[in-house]
């Protein structure tokens, strides 16, 4: 359900003082027909940019993005920042049961589908092309809708990600 009961409402808002004009973020739910997403749309101070949204890391909240970097952004941007399934307010899917000893984990599901809940929380709320801002598992988020829907996609900016791989080495030249 949404809010979760077990959740104080006041984790789903902070005031964000630190940079002008001064922001509220509150969520609100969007279906999305097989789960709820806690989204929370801020308008920008100028018109004209399209939007940029925010795809969290592993276990981040829409609140937790820092507020410089979001106010500096919707000067001239819409933003769109969210819970991620299971994290937050959005819809929970439980525990991940695991398997017989020494056998990996089920999966519940994977980075996969939860690119595929941001496209269509991007289309639920109306827009065609963003720009995409991931973090640490939502950078990979972010590059997988970049690969499976590039003409959706303005620009991507990942940070503190990778592309999957177990090792990642600077290129020699800069080593």
């Amino acid at each position: 359900p949404y809010p979760h009961p077990a959740i104080p409402a006041s984790c789903h808002t902070r005031i964000l003082k630190k940079a002008s004009p001064v922001t509220v973020i509150e969520t609100r739910p969007v279906d999305l027909g097989h789960m709820t997403i806690a989204c929370a749309e801020l308008p920008p101070a100028a018109p004209g940019g399209l939007p940029v949204v925010f795809i969290n890391g592993l276990s981040m909240q829409a609140i937790d993005w820092p507020v410089a970097l979001l106010n500096a952004v919707r000067r001239t941007h819409p933003l769109v920042v969210f819970d991620n399934r299971d994290a937050g307010l959005s819809s929970a899917f439980g525990p991940v049961v695991l398997g017989e000893q020494g056998a990996p984990p089920a999966t519940a599901y994977a980075l996969r589908d939860m690119a595929a809940d941001t496209v269509g929380l991007i289309d639920r709320l109306g827009h065609g092309r963003v720009h995409l801002v991931g973090y640490s598992m939502g950078g990979r988020i972010a590059q997988i809708i970049a690969a499976d829907h590039p003409g959706r996609v303005v620009s991507l900016t990942c940070m503190m990600s990778s592309g999957g791989q177990r090792r990642v080495e600077a290129a020699a030249e800069v080593r």
